[in-house]
């Protein structure tokens, strides 16, 4: 039967498998299924506060008698429940102290009879909330622990969803940043151990899904682990619908319907109740991208010694550059076959940059050279997963980490090179921006910090070779309206950084700062980078998912920019991590800018002379950045040796 709504005075969802809560003027309230027009009674509420969320013990099917219906307020010292067939809601306090007020910060969830969900008690410090039942008095008994994840890295805004999938409760975050805050930086998952109520990250996914609207979070089994599972699909306040791989760290955006006229609402999910998907257990065990353990790297390796030395030398001689170096430090052996006069030969600067992932969390890095389309994997420098990769220049990256000395480092992860550094004034989790004078290596070499505070921007000076810290300047964080990842450009003398707004800042000698308005033209723009090129500065500014690409040079007197369409030979490869101009080395790629985006498996460039957007090797032409994969917490790297 279908419900007549002129009455209607407020819809809640309560679960993913269709069913509202349903509220009309005068106080009725009911369950009604939205797929199967099913409808239950409810006691009568007449609503004096602001609902939050509502969720039932029982998702997939509220209307059982033995499931209850749960309401939480936006900010309030108690809640409400009931049960199909109770007369009237249930009220009982969170807290003993009348003034208790709660309030969530993530969608409250059901798993294994018990609700939990990240709230804050009179906008004090977040807590986690776990709710059950009391079997002998058929109360609610409501606990508090201060365990809650904290996720890795600085966001401007983050979404948090709590989720139930197969027993197990997870959160998980979703970071954003640029100008209006539709960039996605980040996601971070973390699983809840109920016997010791702490939290730890996620890598795998294994053979589930998990849906995340606007409210509310949900997880399946899939039928096919291999190109369904490990994935979380969400929405955010545009049309799209975004994908973001565990294992692989991928971020793909979709736009199922171009044509979707305003007004629109944010679009939800809803799983059909009746919905019964058959697993094939032979592949739900857990994959691994990775050998893990020296072991089996010792066993790998032994195999790989037993080949005839003249397949070994076939081998050797099909590598790149990297992984060549990499199989003659196996052993002897491979040494034997492998001379190292190849290295001389196809000279130190021949290879394009790379791509380099290293997130916290990770013990180990990924490197993928796009054009070439192969990946490979190297150990961190400390063989520790609480690194991560703050930036890249010439070959080396600055390398960061908590609970360890040294805490910050610089790495160069194709001489395996190290350089310990003092320790920043500032937590490593508030550095926002990085930037080297010149290779560490150098005698000349100085590096600028970029840290954030809960007022202010600090800029500090370290001296490599003498090894001190200094403060430059401290900047009031609401004058700056800084993202949380900045390209900082060293250029001539002076360290230059774009903002949130796309105002380019120089901060010059003796604590002199200078601003440069946006560009004209790029007022609703998407992304933006700085870099250096042939001497001068660039900033490249995006149009949301790369509707459009415009480059601009500082003019000679930094007081204006001056759009350009051909930077010559070189290539532009832009990420939040590093951005830099480096010479092309194929004809392709002359007069590009490359992304840390593929299409399939092939390398996203735009071409500045046709003014579209190309698949490395292809031939294909896109429109826009729609139906590509963005590898996050990645950068480019130069290979140098």
């Amino acid at each position: 039967m279908r419900r007549k709504t002129e009455h209607i005075k407020q819809v809640l969802r309560c679960g993913c498998h269709g069913w509202l809560v349903i509220v009309e003027d005068l106080g009725q309230c009911y369950l009604w299924n939205a797929l199967t027009l099913e409808s239950i009674q409810l006691p009568s509420l007449v609503l004096n506060q602001r609902i939050f969320s509502c969720v039932s013990s029982s998702p997939s099917s509220p209307g059982n008698l033995e499931s209850l219906i749960l309401i939480f307020f936006c900010r309030s010292s108690s809640f409400i429940f009931c049960r199909v067939g109770d007369q009237q809601w249930t009220e009982q306090r969170f807290t003993d102290s009348c003034d208790g007020n709660v309030c969530f910060f993530s969608n409250p969830t059901c798993c294994n009879g018990n609700l939990y969900a990240i709230v804050g008690i009179n906008g004090g410090e977040e807590k986690l909330l776990v709710i059950h039942l009391n079997p002998l008095d058929g109360r609610l008994v409501v606990c508090f622990h201060e365990s809650i994840p904290l996720y890795k890295d600085h966001s401007d805004f983050f979404g948090s969803y709590m989720v139930e999938s197969c027993g197990d409760i997870f959160m998980i975050y979703l970071l954003f940043g640029g100008k209006l805050f539709l960039e996605v930086t980040g996601v971070e998952v973390f699983k809840l151990d109920f016997s010791t109520m702490e939290w730890s990250q996620v890598r795998s996914f294994k053979d589930r899904a998990v849906l995340l609207d606007v409210t509310w979070a949900y997880s399946y089994r899939v039928v096919n682990p291999e190109t369904e599972g490990n994935r979380i699909y969400f929405t955010w306040s545009d049309r799209s619908i975004y994908e973001f791989h565990v294992e692989e760290n991928t971020i793909s955006v979709s736009l199922p319907n171009p044509d979707l006229k305003s007004p629109w609402c944010f679009p939800i999910w809803a799983m059909a109740p009746t919905c019964t998907r058959l697993i094939n257990h032979e592949h739900t065990n857990d994959i691994m991208p990775y050998p893990e353990g020296d072991d089996e790297a010792e066993a790998h390796e032994a195999g790989l010694c037993r080949l005839p030395l003249e397949i070994l030398s076939s081998i050797a001689s099909c590598l790149m550059l990297h992984d060549y170096i990499n199989f003659r430090r196996l052993n002897r052996t491979c040494r034997m076959v492998a001379p190292s006069v190849r290295i001389r030969e196809l000279g130190r600067n021949s290879l394009p940059p790379l791509l380099m992932f290293c997130k916290r969390g990770e013990d180990k890095c990924k490197f993928t050279d796009p054009l070439q389309q192969v990946s490979y994997v190297m150990n961190n420098p400390n063989k520790l997963n609480d690194v991560r990769l703050c930036y890249s220049k010439q070959g080396w990256c600055l390398m960061v980490q908590s609970n360890a000395y040294p805490s910050m480092l610089l790495w160069n992860p194709f001489t395996k090179k190290t350089i310990p550094l003092p320790s920043s004034p500032y937590p490593n989790d508030a550095i926002i921006g990085c930037e080297f004078s010149c290779s560490p290596d150098s005698p000349d070499c100085a590096i600028r910090l970029m840290c954030y505070s809960a007022q202010y921007i600090f800029l500090d000076y370290l001296d490599v070779e003498r090894g001190t810290w200094e403060n430059q300047c401290c900047i009031e964080w609401k004058a700056l309206k800084l993202s949380s990842s900045n390209n900082l450009v060293y250029h001539k003398g002076d360290l230059c950084f774009l903002d949130s707004k796309g105002t380019l800042t120089l901060c010059k000698p003796y604590l002199f700062m200078y601003e440069v308005q946006r560009p004209c033209g790029c007022d609703s723009f998407y992304q933006s980078f700085l870099l250096e090129a042939n001497g001068k500065l660039l900033a490249v500014f995006l149009g949301f998912m790369g509707k459009w690409v415009r480059v601009f040079e500082l003019g000679h007197f930094a007081g204006d920019w001056v759009e350009v369409d051909d930077v010559g030979d070189k290539t532009l490869y832009v990420s939040h991590m590093a951005s830099f101009a480096s010479t092309a080395t194929e004809e392709e790629m002359k007069n590009t800018i490359c992304f840390p985006r593929l299409w399939g498996s092939h390398l996203v460039y735009y071409s500045l002379s046709s003014r579209k957007y190309c698949c490395y090797g292809s031939g294909v032409v896109i429109q826009d950045f729609y139906n590509t994969k963005e590898l996050l917490y990645s950068g480019w790297i130069e290979p140098r040796w």
